[in-house]
């Protein structure tokens, strides 16, 4: 819905479709939080409580699931939190100053998937996907493609940086 750049992806008008169709379809929603702030008609969240808000406003849309990235928050730490039904349960990673975070979510939400797909319960994939997607955002700045926000190291791994 609204790109790390900040840059709308999603036309105003779809948003009542999300809400009312593809989110009932979901096993997690993975909202930042300008995204999560569209979806529950409200301001950006600026604190757990709203956050958490939030998230309940979403899950009540249909999802098992929501994950509210904190990627666009502010802070030391980049905090994630994980809401539904059994709770809420933050996960954490240094926040790492770098241009180079396009695709972040997109990542975030595959890795998820490849975690469900797995085997893993839904706590374990999140974790084990929020810290595939901190090293590679801190492995980003190796990388020299394009202007602008660059993508980040999927491959850092096999670099020897992990």
């Amino acid at each position: 819905m609204v790109a790390t750049s900040g840059d709308r992806l999603l036309a105003p008008a779809a948003i009542d479709l999300l809400r009312g169709e593809l989110l009932a379809c979901a096993s997690i929603a993975t909202p930042n939080l300008p995204e999560a702030a569209a979806l529950a008609d409200e301001p950006i969240a600026t604190d757990r409580a709203s956050i958490e808000r939030q998230a309940r406003k979403i899950l009540r849309l249909g999802p098992a699931a929501v994950l509210i990235k904190g990627g666009h928050g502010s802070g030391a730490e980049s905090i994630d939190y994980l809401v539904s039904a059994e709770g809420v349960k933050a996960f954490a990673a240094p926040r790492v100053a770098t241009k180079n975070t396009h695709g972040t979510g997109c990542s975030l939400s595959s890795a998820i998937a490849a975690g469900l797909a797995r085997g893993f319960q839904l706590d374990e994939a999140v974790d084990r996907a929020k810290r595939y997607v901190s090293a590679a955002i801190a492995a980003a700045d190796s990388l020299n493609v394009g202007r602008g926000n660059g993508p980040i190291h999927h491959f850092y791994a096999l670099d020897g940086n992990d």
